[in-house]
């Protein structure tokens, strides 16, 4: 398999937990917008810049319902050191929307492990979620990985975060719906 077509594999699998967490997340009573779904670049938020604006990418889904939260959503297993990653530019880009917007910004993971990469069934208790304003103050370490950037697989800076600092996207659902803070 060609480095283009194991990007379009990974796309592909992103766009499925992408339209899973949509399906759970409308279950669940909420009202969203997928921004990645079908689209071969990314999304991307206009923001004023000198001399014009710069573009933003945008999490892979926005739950409009009040209050409002963006969604960085991946499907991945922890390391074998029981920690999870994300890319530092995707993380810096998921900062600057929380500071740009004040609505909460997530890093939202389908947590493979129980049943399986490859599996498609799609159980709520294999999700898991953290703010970036919380994440931001917790980054266990930081390492460097391969991730697929403007064509090409390229090595990067990913933060590492312990699993255990992420919470059940049910409780957070719960505690969102009660009116509590991220």
């Amino acid at each position: 398999m060609t480095s283009s077509q194991k990007h379009q594999a990974a796309r592909a699998l992103g766009a499925y937990w992408e339209e899973a967490f949509a399906r759970l997340a409308i279950e669940a009573g909420f009202s969203l917008t997928l921004h990645q779904s079908g689209r071969r670049g990314a999304a991307r938020l206009l923001v004023p810049a000198e001399g014009g604006y710069r573009g933003m990418p945008l999490p892979d889904v926005t739950i409009w319902t009040s209050p409002v939260s963006h969604h960085e959503i991946k499907h991945k297993n922890p390391t074998d050191g029981g920690n999870y990653g994300l890319e530092v530019y995707r993380f810096n880009a998921l900062t600057r929307l929380y500071k740009e917007t004040g609505e909460r910004v997530m890093y939202t993971i389908h947590d493979w492990t129980r049943l399986g990469r490859d599996n498609r069934q799609c159980e709520i208790e294999d999700w898991v979620t953290a703010s970036v304003r919380y994440l931001a103050t917790c980054i266990k370490k930081t390492k460097d990985g391969y991730s697929y950037v403007d064509g090409q697989w390229e090595i990067v800076p990913i933060h590492l975060w312990p699993k255990d600092v992420f919470r059940p996207l049910t409780g957070f659902w719960r505690h969102v719906r009660s009116g509590g803070a991220s």
